[in-house]
């Protein structure tokens, strides 16, 4: 358990001891983890006070977790306990919670970076701004009067925490954004008059993003496919997928994927183990008879469209986001809409009961090319095989500067506790030692961990994790789906060898 989680459990005990009810707290931690190591400790400092503190009604507050148990957090305690609240920084504009007297901000929060060396969206635990602190504060005493309990320094506000959050824009991949100034006619990206501009590294390195995925020509005008692609409301790899999918015909199934995709969370986390074992085993239904998590997703939402009346039902024995599910219905019409406003031909018949695991992923890896991971010599651990040094940039030369990801350090990557490929090949001892279990899925423990893999996403925390990942059972699969010229057999099959050996 981190320092500051530690730090923020003590101080919300010695609260509770020393400050008079009625007064409920309001704590400020970056993320889920977080959230519930900070929760269970509270928990046991109340079990083993011997009764020398009084009750307290500890609630956690977080995306994944069910919508029944996120509302409990508006729930008035007994007139002898306490409420404790323990939240994201979505806590600071997003809701507004009665009776909090006290404030307990540790200080940070979890914010997405967009490395654009790398290419990898990186989920980064970082100190928030002076503004943020100021938010925070406020919280408390929104009805009476209240106080605000810094686990900082006067010092530190003042001279270290930034005076205003970063703009999203400036840590965020420019792809789409680029793609759509290019649709609009606006080719000269520098001279353009962003509210909060970009940095030229950024915008540089989208347009290659864009030259890769055949959006854009060399001296930068838009591609047929470009202009296609720009039609969707979806980041760029996406729509590749989309089109490709298209072309392979696997469109509807691709659009169902991509939909789901664009999710922040599918799934929501119970706290009850039997509850977990259930829902783990419904889902691993769905997801068995795919590749990985994309295609899973893929089954998961034609299984909840079927469900017709019972879809409430369906989601809650898989432990489903409902809402999120509708969400996504409603950005799979959308992208339905604009296929047959651009004139692709939707699957009928069986071509759209049936679904091609070879053309689905080859559809996936249009877009995703650039993720392809390799399974290390430890049998758990995956290094990326992405040769940006060896990708052809848009002036026709190798991007011999792109080696970021070369370096055995940034290359290591593992499996997110909560892709369907997490267990595989594990022994029985680590799945249940893993403190992730209430996210595990259910793949057999005997199975083996694919070879080679495609994620969607990069998560960086405390490690460096594949999100949303595929299996790929040739390798000759990438080669035909990556650009010309991307890398040669010879040099792919090279960098597997080395990388599986090192």
């Amino acid at each position: 358990m981190a320092d500051y989680v530690s730090a923020t459990a003590e101080s919300v005990l010695l609260l509770h001891a020393t400050k008079p009810l009625p007064g409920d707290i309001l704590v400020f931690l970056p993320g889920q983890e977080d959230i519930e190591n900070c929760a269970a400790a509270i928990r046991e400092g109340i079990a083993n006070s011997g009764g020398q503190l009084r009750p307290l009604m500890v609630l956690p507050i977080y995306a994944s977790l069910p919508p029944r148990e996120q509302r409990r957090i508006y729930e008035v305690p007994p007139p002898t306990t306490r409420k404790v609240v323990i939240a994201t920084n979505i806590a600071e504009t997003s809701i507004t919670i009665d009776g909090v007297v006290y404030v307990v901000d540790c200080g940070l929060c979890k914010q997405n970076y967009y490395n654009y060396q790398s290419m990898v969206e990186e989920l980064r635990v970082l100190p928030i701004s002076q503004a943020s602190a100021k938010q925070r504060t406020g919280r408390a005493g929104r009805t009476q009067k209240g106080e605000c309990y810094r686990l900082y320094t006067a010092y530190t506000f003042r001279n270290e925490l930034p005076q205003e959050t970063v703009p999203e824009i400036q840590r965020s991949c420019m792809s789409s954004v680029v793609l759509q100034l290019k649709a609009l006619g606006i080719d000269n990206l520098l001279q353009f008059e962003f509210i909060d501009a970009p940095s030229t590294a950024s915008l540089e390195r989208a347009l290659d993003h864009l030259y890769l995925l055949g959006a854009i020509k060399p001296n930068g005008r838009l591609t047929l496919t470009g202009r296609r692609m720009a039609e969707f409301p979806l980041d760029p790899s996406l729509s590749k997928c989309i089109l490709r999918g298209s072309a392979l015909r696997c469109l509807r199934h691709m659009a169902i994927a991509v939909a789901m995709l664009t999710l922040d969370s599918v799934f929501v986390v119970s706290r009850d183990p039997k509850e977990r074992a259930s829902i783990a085993s419904a889902r691993d239904v769905l997801f068995s008879a795919g590749n990985g998590d994309v295609m899973g997703y893929v089954r998961l939402m034609e299984e909840w469209m079927r469900a017709g009346p019972s879809m409430h039902e369906f989601c809650q024995s898989h432990s489903v986001n409902a809402k999120a599910l509708l969400q996504a219905r409603d950005v799979l019409d959308q992208i339905l809409n604009t296929c047959e406003r651009l004139g692709l031909d939707l699957p009928s018949g069986e071509e759209e009961t049936s679904l091609s695991m070879e053309n689905f992923t080859k559809a996936l890896l249009a877009g995703f090319f650039m993720n392809v991971a390799k399974l290390n010599a430890d049998r758990r651990t995956y290094l990326i095989v992405r040769p940006i040094d060896a990708s052809v940039s848009r002036s026709g030369h190798n991007h011999n500067n792109y080696n970021a990801l070369d370096a055995e350090e940034t290359a290591t990557a593992e499996l997110h506790p909560s892709s369907y490929l997490f267990n595989a090949g594990l022994e029985k001892k680590d799945v249940k030692s893993n403190r992730n279990d209430s996210m595990v899925s259910t793949v057999p423990t005997l199975r083996e961990r694919p070879e080679l893999v495609v994620f969607t996403q990069l998560r960086y925390t405390s490690k460096r994790y594949m999100m949303h990942v595929t299996a790929i059972p040739s390798v000759d699969w990438v080669l035909t789906t990556a650009p010309e010229n991307y890398f040669t057999r010879e040099e792919l099959e090279t960098k597997l060898r080395k990388r599986a050996h090192d």
